[in-house]
């Protein structure tokens, strides 16, 4: 079951450029994967981290490995329900995160940027907080606007 629980990153300007800029090079990197998943007719994660993956973290050296997974997953489930047209990624479009590359505090999160850990505090109702458990797996954010949701 997907939870959904609206916080409010309180970013700086320094770590909102590092957001953004981790935002855009990861959805960069979706383009780049989406297009390769395209020509070559090649639709899953495994099969895009088995013959992209070393050519990826090459051209995209600024992200970690785990994104560059995430960023698989990304493209491949994009494809999922339609491989009969290309998909394209904004650059701000939502970027997954996972336990491996973010962790919940009790008023903030340590997350990887492109520009090393960042840790930032948040602000969010009672009812989010206590939807905010350590379970957490799969957090996704979505910019809106110029700050973080």
């Amino acid at each position: 079951m997907r939870i959904t629980a609206k916080i409010k990153l309180v970013t700086d300007a320094n770590q909102n450029a590092s957001l953004f800029g981790t935002m855009a090079l990861a959805n960069k990197c979706c383009n780049w994967l989406s297009e390769k998943a395209w020509e070559e007719k090649m639709f899953t994660a495994p099969k895009l981290q088995k013959n992209f993956y070393y050519t990826v973290r090459d051209m995209f050296w600024q992200l970690s490995a785990q994104a560059v997974l995430l960023c698989m997953r990304k493209v491949a489930d994009a494809y999922r329900l339609d491989k009969k047209t290309k998909r394209e990624f904004r650059d701000t479009g939502s970027i997954a995160y996972d336990l491996r590359i973010l962790s919940w505090k009790s008023d903030s999160v340590s997350i990887w940027t492109i520009d090393g850990r960042k840790k930032i505090l948040f602000v969010c109702g009672e009812h989010q907080r206590e939807q905010l458990s350590p379970n957490v797996d799969k957090p996704t954010f979505c910019s809106k606007m110029e700050s973080f949701i």
